[in-house]
């Protein structure tokens, strides 16, 4: 049973009621569209029960709209979600993007970041109905074979420790320029949660890499690769993802996959000399929060006259 069983409801935390409709929801709109939306379901089962940041919409106890918030730093939110085929275009994921408006605001996060599937006609004509800009695309990839280059290695690898957490905020400073604040509860997230492991690599006792990754279902997600600026270009981000690569192949992970910005050539050749294939992208639009909330005080209509 679900806490709502007609409406919208803005959720703190879901139940396994509530998840099992969303990941149903889900395969119904992947199948019907041949797409695959990125959802980020290892986050969705371990949601903090005092925030809200999922929002769904119900019809005789059934979940036919979803929206999910996704906060990873303090300028931005990244947003997805999807509604129903047979219940498209009556306004539904409007109703869940206004009833999220006020907790973003709360939150006083400046920028929309909406992710949608590249195949998805019906996410982009909602999102350009939005007056949303198109910022940049990521290849969804996975490890299509082994890695055939021998590494020589260089390297010592080992997983992070509370104490690691200085070089690690460090390096997410330097590498990917984020605040010390948002590096801090990043590198925290990454050594604290059991279910995800941040791996350091050090070139002659000096710091200076890391990569991380978490087992989601059926597959292992690697994320967070860096290497210090200062050490880049030197062969070893391919000798740390190698590594990482061969060891979990040697765990019998059943497929390994990541994401990389497809303009992002460097990284992209890397991937590849590695064993990785693009399987398909995700697109990324921008709005303002400020221009949200003048659409929806502006008007009593829903937004657009698509839905994602």
């Amino acid at each position: 049973m679900l806490r709502q069983t007609n409406g919208a409801y803005a959720a703190a935390g879901l139940t396994e009621a509530e998840l099992i409709q969303i990941k149903e929801l889900l395969q119904v709109c992947n199948t019907h569209d041949n797409i695959q939306i990125k959802l980020n379901l290892d986050m969705l089962t371990c949601r903090p029960t005092d925030q809200v940041q999922d929002f769904y919409f119900a019809i005789d106890n059934r979940i036919i709209g979803y929206l999910a918030l996704y906060i990873f730093n303090t300028q931005e939110v990244e947003i997805s979600g999807m509604v129903d085929p047979a219940y498209r275009r009556n306004g539904i994921f409007s109703s869940l993007l206004r009833q999220a408006y006020p907790e973003i605001e709360r939150r006083q996060l400046p920028k929309l970041i909406f992710m949608s599937q590249e195949k998805s006609d019906s996410g982009k004509a909602f999102l350009e109905s939005l007056g949303s800009t198109y910022s940049f695309s990521e290849y969804w990839m996975e490890l299509e074979a082994p890695p055939t280059e021998l590494i020589a290695p260089s390297l010592s690898l080992r997983e992070a420790t509370q104490e690691d957490l200085p070089l690690l905020v460090q390096i997410d400073m330097e590498a990917f320029g984020a605040t010390k604040e948002d590096a801090t509860r990043y590198a925290s997230t990454g050594v604290e949660e059991p279910d995800r492991h941040l791996i350091m690599a050090f070139h002659n006792s000096e710091f200076i890499g890391k990569i991380n990754y978490q087992r989601i279902e059926n597959m292992d997600f690697i994320y967070g690769f860096a290497v210090m600026p200062a050490q880049q270009g030197k062969g070893f981000g391919r000798e740390i993802l190698t590594r990482l690569v061969n060891d979990l192949l040697q765990k019998q992970s059943p497929s390994i996959v990541l994401e990389v910005e497809t303009k992002n050539k460097s990284a992209l050749t890397l991937y590849n000399r590695c064993g990785f294939k693009e399987v398909t992208a995700n697109d990324y639009y921008i709005l303002a929060t400020s221009q949200l909330g003048s659409l929806f005080r502006l008007s009593d209509r829903e937004v657009g006259d698509q839905e994602m």
